[in-house]
């Protein structure tokens, strides 16, 4: 990709500025760059990493529709933040105020009380014991800091749609309720970005040891919305194999397959393109019991891994496991 980067004079990468604020950043800060091969090095210009996957995104259409069209990325990212760090303050604090979800009251007093100590000192806390809700990483549990310093900025741009790639922060203490906050999300950038079609492709987490289970089901169980496309970090589909993960790392180290899978989604559902191919997951349309069987109904035809028989073990008893095309 950095060999050829030289031939897609078409793609430009606007890149926020890795930061968090608790307070909404006007516009003029961030920067467009047109991609070149100097661009993608490690030792490049640009202000943090440009995203492999969203640059193989770019590729792909690049190729579909010429060197007429631009193709703009915009690249903002904070890694080890939160979900709650990437919703519009305001919108969570309506939305959340009054629930009991965790984390949830301790990072609207933590946000309210950051800016309240900066409007008397001129600078944000330092310890618990100039803030008792002080934390050395706000960008993790405090909810609009994210939002505030990179997706604030550039409200009004105009966004097909979000390659959302996030959830190691959230995978233990919101396994259950991760689904929650992202339909805020979704409502809150659906608004930033003036467009209630906007689509949402959702990278899963791949099956690292502190991320498996329950959260990388919920994780899946995003693509239920008609909005929302889940994209596997797995070679054989969600919650299987991880051959694109290296060995000890959390994040695959191969991108350009997850790349492909996002491009495949985002041609189809959002341009209409290849309106007939299958590229998503299959999704389960009914589970009716039968005796001792589960009949599981999905949306399209399913293909075994290496002709296997698959079982579902629950309860520690067996059940076989039927599929068919339509209910």
């Amino acid at each position: 990709y950095i060999a050829n980067a030289d031939n897609y004079s078409s793609i430009k990468v606007f890149r926020s500025p890795t930061k968090y604020e608790f307070y909404e950043v006007e516009q003029g800060i961030g920067s467009w760059y047109t991609v070149t091969s100097e661009l993608l090095k490690k030792s490049s210009v640009i202000s943090g990493d440009v995203s492999a996957i969203g640059y193989v995104l770019a590729t792909r259409m690049a190729d579909e529709f010429g060197d007429d069209v631009a193709i703009a990325i915009i690249d903002a990212s904070y890694i080890g933040s939160g979900i709650y760090s990437w919703i519009e303050f305001n919108y969570f604090k309506e939305t959340f105020g009054n629930t009991s979800y965790t984390d949830v009251q301790d990072g609207i007093e933590r946000y309210n009380d950051y800016v309240s100590f900066y409007l008397e000192n001129g600078r944000y806390p330092t310890s618990d014991s100039e803030v008792s809700s002080y934390h050395e990483k706000p960008y993790r549990k405090t909810p609009g800091v994210c939002y505030n310093a990179m997706i604030a900025p550039i409200e009004g741009y105009t966004a097909k749609c979000v390659i959302w790639y996030q959830g190691e922060e959230d995978s233990s203490s919101h396994k259950d309720t991760y689904g929650i906050f992202f339909d805020a999300l979704k409502e809150s950038y659906k608004k930033a970005f003036s467009n209630e079609d906007l689509k949402f492709f959702a990278v899963q987490l791949a099956p690292y040891a502190t991320n498996q289970g329950d959260f990388t089901v919920t994780q899946y169980n995003l693509g239920e919305a008609d909005d929302t496309f889940v994209i596997s970090t797995s070679r054989e589909g969600p919650v299987l194999n991880a051959s694109d993960l290296a060995h000890g790392t959390i994040h695959p180290s191969i991108k350009s397959p997850i790349g492909h899978r996002v491009a495949d989604s985002v041609l189809k559902n959002v341009y209409g393109l290849y309106a007939d191919e299958v590229v998503e997951a299959p999704r389960v349309v009914s589970v009716t019991a039968n005796g001792n069987k589960l009949i599981i109904t999905f949306d399209t035809e399913l293909s075994l891994s290496y002709g296997k028989p698959t079982n579902i073990i629950a309860n520690k008893k067996k059940f076989s496991k039927q599929t068919n095309r339509s209910s």
